[in-house]
């Protein structure tokens, strides 16, 4: 799979490159929601990885775009458990239509059975019924 990890900690997107390329997938980062959109706009990519709370676009702007443009992109949300008002980040993120949620910090074991979920799910949408994995 070909993967956009879009975080703003460095040592989070450097982690999840490497992990995830140990695993046979292709990775590139994004330190912003903006730099998120413009690799996306650029490229063509089977999944994004996205934390929620980034300076600038956070993750639930980006969630919105990627459901809009990009229907056909899956999302996994990551967040530290922080809140958005009365809301909390990961559950926004699935009300926005995110495949999976992952709560930081995070084992590997975690996202890796995250993208095998959301890689599932795609194999049952092209086979199956066309359903999008946010419904």
């Amino acid at each position: 799979m070909r993967i956009l990890v879009v975080d703003d900690e460095a040592m989070i997107r450097k982690l999840l490159r490497q992990a995830l390329e140990d695993s046979a997938h292709r990775v590139d980062e994004a330190e912003s929601g903006e730099a998120g959109i413009g690799a996306l706009q650029a490229g063509d990519y089977d999944l994004v990885i996205t934390d929620m709370v980034m300076p600038g676009m956070g993750g639930i702007e980006l969630i919105g775009i990627v459901m809009r443009v990009w229907p056909h992109i899956p999302v996994i949300a990551m967040s530290g458990g922080g809140r958005l008002g009365d809301e909390d980040h990961l559950q926004s993120a699935a009300d926005l239509g995110a495949a999976a949620t992952v709560s930081k910090p995070f084992r590997l074991r975690d996202v890796r059975a995250a993208i095998e979920r959301v890689r599932g799910g795609a194999a049952k949408k092209d086979d199956a019924c066309g359903c999008s994995l946010a419904s």
